[in-house]
């Protein structure tokens, strides 16, 4: 199966790719040249079984292009969730953007925290005098992830005093699926289309990736094909992922991920060397390397 797999993605991914290796450093040692040949075939052996070329893997110089990265990881609870992360100039320009204080959003945690009686805190919120913008919102939820519940009341109460936006959505979206509560993160993207709300490639990706991570890799594949039917074209971070999926779920579905890599690579994409072993190991298992 492994010969087939091999010479199935070397017919349909011709491209060098960008992964990085050291293997042109100049050796200090004769042990630290060895350690760096050894080393190089073993990512142009894996690079191979994928599908790479060699001349790829050791000369392509990888541009990084700032973007939202979903972090996937397996969760059984809402503190398990996948993360999201910004570049550390883009995170410090929202911060400067930002039309709250983070003691508003510190207040308003501990008022969602401090009862499960949504009466209560209902009243609590609408005696204190803050302006809700969609900033303050995204926060809020944010800030809440462990409390899933209160969150999303919260998200349903306060959409009364601020629109909602795009951003808040795919935050709220992202809450409701790590909960696994799938039934109202599909609710939230159909009243996003609703109110006029143009869902992106990220609020896909979130919906990819709250599938993936509780191990529900068909759902995550079939909302893949979703996407793209709705015009939506997959970036890195849902190749990435998808195949991260399909590969180290409970029923691995190392076909499906063989496709999903050949159409990265026809997309032009490149998948990180972290994640190619990781898969590689997965798919195949150690004695792959």
């Amino acid at each position: 199966m492994r010969a087939t797999v091999g010479v199935a993605l070397t017919r349909h991914c011709r491209r060098p790719t960008a992964l990085a290796c050291d293997c042109d450093a100049p050796p200090s040692s004769a042990a630290s040249a060895k350690l760096r040949d050894a080393r190089r075939h073993t990512v142009v052996g894996a690079g191979a079984a994928m599908g790479f070329c060699s001349r790829g893997l050791c000369n392509s110089n990888p541009v990084e292009e700032p973007a939202l990265e979903f972090t996937g990881h397996r969760s059984d609870q809402s503190d398990k969730a996948s993360s999201c992360s910004l570049p550390n100039d883009q995170h410090q320009k929202e911060k400067e953007q930002q039309d709250y204080s983070d003691e508003d959003v510190e207040e308003i945690y501990r008022i969602l925290s401090s009862s499960d009686d949504w009466g209560s805190l209902q009243q609590a919120l609408e005696m204190r005098s803050v302006h809700f913008g969609p900033s303050l919102v995204d926060a809020v939820l944010k800030r809440c992830k462990r409390n899933n519940r209160a969150a999303l009341q919260f998200f349903s109460w306060v959409r009364y005093y601020c629109m909602p936006t795009t951003k808040t959505y795919n935050t709220a979206m992202k809450l409701a699926g790590s909960a696994k509560d799938f039934k109202h993160m599909r609710y939230l993207y159909k009243e996003m289309l609703r109110t006029g709300c143009s869902p992106t490639v990220d609020t896909w990706n979130v919906m990819v990736c709250q599938y993936g991570n509780a191990d529900l890799s068909e759902k995550a594949l079939q909302t893949f094909y979703d996407m793209k039917q709705d015009g939506f074209l997959p970036d890195k971070t849902t190749y990435n992922h998808l195949i991260m999926y399909l590969t180290q779920s409970e029923g691995r579905k190392v076909d499906d991920a063989v496709k999903i890599f050949q159409e990265m690579c026809r997309s032009g994409h490149m998948i990180d060397k972290d994640i190619l072993f990781i898969n590689l190991k997965s798919a195949w298992g150690s004695a792959v390397f």
